[in-house]
C-alpha cells in the first residue's frame, strides 16, 4: 500500500510532498482546509492530536514532523541518494543538524504560519484554537549556545545538499541560462518550419473540487516546482495525472475549462474526494523542442511564468491559439498520443 499525505498548501508538508515526487513512489494526497478548520476535526485528530500538518500514513500508521519524515523516507529508500547511509561517514553529524535545525529554527516558523492562520480565520468569524505555544516567540541567543549557531550554515548546507541540492542546482542552471521568447511568436516559427503536429490527451486523470483559496504547486519529477496557480475559486478541479515518470503532478484547471477538456466523473470517490475523469481527447497542436533549443522562459496563458526545455513539448488549442503552454517530457509522453506528426 502506498504512502498517504495529508497536508495543506504553504506548509510544511510541501518538502514532504516534494520528495514523494522525487523518489517516485505511490502515494495519494489529502488536503486539509485550514479555511474550514479542518486540522480539528474530529477525524484529523485522530490522525494528527496536535492538529497540524503534515500527517503521513505509513504502512497504516500515521506518522508526523516534517524533519522526522524526511529522514524516514530517505531511510526507507536509500537507493534514491537522499541522506548519508547508516554508518556512513557524516550520517551521526548529519542526524544532530537535522534535529536541531528543526528543534531551533523551524518552531518559529510553526508558530508563524499557524498564528497567522489563526488570525485570517478569526477576521473572517470562524472558531480558531490557537495551539499551545505562544503565537510570538522571541528567542535570546546565549553565550553558551553561540557554537550551536555558529553551526548553523554546516547544518543548512548538510541538509541542502543531500535533501535539495540537485533540484536546486538544476533550479538555478535554468533561470541563469533561460531566455525570455515571445513563445506564440516561437510557436508560429515551428509551423512554418513545418514541425508542427496534432495530439490529444487520452489517459484518464483523477481530479478532486479544489478548496477556495487552495494553491497548487505542480511538482515535475527530477525538476522540482514547474508552475504554482493562482488561489482556487469555486468550481476548479485540482487535476493529478496517472504518471509516475513525471511524479503524478497536480494542477489546477479552472472552473470554465473543466467541461471543456474532461467529461463527467466515474465511480465513487476516494477518501481524498478523488475520482476517476477521462479527457474529452481534444486535439491540440504540437511541436517538440530540440535539444538544441532551450529553456526559455515564457508566460502561460493563465499568468503564470513557464520554463520550456529541450524535449519538452509546446502545446496549443487550435480554437485559441493564446492558449499555448509547455508540458513537460515524461508528462506529454506519458498522457498524450499523436494522431497525426508533424509533416
Amino acid at each position: 500500500m502506498g504512502y498517504q499525505l495529508y497536508y495543506a498548501p504553504g506548509t510544511e508538508s510541501f518538502a514532504v510532498h516534494w520528495m514523494l515526487v522525487e523518489l517516485g513512489v505511490e502515494f495519494t494526497t489529502h488536503p486539509v482546509d485550514f479555511a474550514a478548520d479542518a486540522q480539528h476535526s474530529a477525524d484529523y485528530l485522530r490522525l494528527n492530536r496536535s492538529g497540524r500538518v503534515p500527517t503521513l500514513v505509513v504502512d497504516g500508521v500515521p506518522r508526523h514532523e516534517s524533519a522526522a519524515l524526511l529522514m524516514l523516507l530517505a531511510e526507507r529508500h536509500p537507493s534514491a541518494g537522499l541522506a548519508p547511509a547508516a554508518g556512513a561517514p557524516g550520517r551521526a553529524a548529519w542526524l544532530e543538524s537535522t534535529v536541531y535545525l528543526a528543534n531551533n529554527l523551524a518552531p518559529a516558523m510553526r508558530d508563524w504560519f499557524y498564528a497567522a492562520a489563526g488570525n485570517r480565520l478569526a477576521a473572517s468569524g470562524t472558531l480558531y484554537n490557537p495551539p499551545a505555544r505562544p503565537a510570538v516567540v522571541r528567542h535570546r541567543v546565549r553565550s553558551g549556545r553561540l557554537d550551536r549557531l555558529a553551526q548553523s550554515v554546516k547544518i543548512i548546507s548538510s541538509m541542502i545538499h543531500h535533501l535539495l541540492l540537485p533540484f536546486l542546482l538544476l533550479a538555478s542552471t535554468v533561470a541563469v541560462a533561460a531566455q525570455e521568447v515571445d513563445i506564440l511568436s516561437l510557436f508560429a516559427a515551428a509551423a512554418a518550419e513545418h514541425r508542427v503536429g496534432l495530439a490529444a490527451k487520452t489517459r484518464a486523470v483523477d481530479g478532486r473540487p479544489a478548496l477556495a483559496g487552495e494553491i497548487i504547486v505542480t511538482l515535475i519529477k527530477g525538476e522540482g516546482v514547474e508552475t504554482r496557480s493562482k488561489p482556487a475559486e469555486a468550481g476548479d478541479l485540482v487535476v493529478r495525472n496517472r504518471c509516475p515518470e513525471s511524479g503524478n503532478e497536480e494542477y489546477l484547471v479552472k472552473a470554465n475549462r473543466v467541461g471543456d477538456r474532461y467529461g463527467a466523473p466515474t465511480g465513487a470517490a476516494d477518501a481524498g474526494g478523488w475520482r476517476e475523469y477521462a479527457p474529452k481527447g481534444v486535439e491540440m497542436r504540437y511541436f517538440t523542442l530540440a535539444t538544441t533549443e532551450g529553456p526559455w522562459n515564457f508566460t502561460a496563458p493563465w499568468g503564470e511564468a513557464m520554463v520550456a526545455k529541450p524535449g519538452d513539448a509546446i502545446v496549443q488549442d487550435p480554437k485559441n491559439p493564446k492558449d499555448t503552454y509547455r508540458i513537460a517530457t515524461a508528462a506529454f509522453r506519458c498522457t498524450y498520443a499523436v494522431t497525426r506528426h508533424p509533416a
